[in-house]
């Protein structure tokens, strides 16, 4: 799984402790290190540590500053990591995104002008590499929570977190869309970021509704073609 430090993958760390014996798993620690803060080695030696004290096998990486430039650059690093890592040890890739994730991410979208796949961007399961469907698999399993309930199960289990400065920098569309928009938002129309990150979620059922009827389509053209 990939782990950043912060409380969102500390609480899935957390669960996925209380489960992985009880369901017979091998859990794997990856974590990236992009390299934007004066402490990111401090907390990866610390989260290498963590996992060590708990018998957890840890993988981490650094990046070329070069290779990660802006947020697009290192979602790609990060995820071709995470796929290389994944096919080593023929594992499911579990990511931390939460509800919070997806409605940013759909704003963020709306914003840059998408279609509506890209509404849907943040499924609970999908390849990790989107046009490689047999290959590995990577899982959403906190999309259920938002960032408060994560918040709260990092104290309740007591977990660690360590603070990313650049959660906070208005240099990062996602945060100006977190800390600036998302609150007036909020203050308009209560509870409006339940509602779009479950809009997200009728989204996707659409769209792998409609990708089926194509893939249908086209098979049935297959079959034709080679039955004339």
């Amino acid at each position: 799984m990939d782990v950043s430090n912060g409380q969102d993958s500390m609480a899935l760390l957390g669960l996925a402790k209380d489960l992985y014996k009880q369901h017979q798993w091998k859990l794997h620690v990856w974590h990236g290190n992009h390299g934007w803060h004066n402490e990111a080695q401090r907390c990866c030696d610390a989260l290498e540590l963590c996992c060590q004290e708990q018998s957890l096998e840890f993988f981490g990486e650094t990046a070329d500053p070069t290779t990660v430039e802006c947020e697009a650059k290192a979602r790609a690093w990060t995820y071709h990591c995470l796929e290389t890592t994944g096919t080593r040890l023929q594992a499911v890739v579990a990511t931390a995104h939460t509800a919070t994730d997806r409605k940013e991410t759909l704003l963020l979208q709306l914003a840059r002008g998408t279609d509506l796949r890209g509404l849907c961007s943040l499924r609970e399961q999908r390849p990790i590499r989107k046009h490689a469907p047999g290959g590995i698999q990577l899982s959403r399993p906190m999309l259920i929570f938002e960032r408060k309930q994560t918040d709260s199960i990092c104290r309740e289990l007591k977990l660690p977190q360590w603070s990313d400065p650049t959660n906070a920098s208005p240099l990062f569309a996602r945060n100006r869309i977190r800390h600036e928009v998302m609150p007036v938002l909020e203050e308009l129309y209560r509870g409006c970021g339940g509602r779009i990150s479950n809009l997200n979620e009728r989204l996707s059922k659409i769209e792998e509704i409609q990708q089926e009827l194509i893939n249908q389509r086209l098979k049935k053209k297959h079959v034709r073609s080679h039955n004339p």
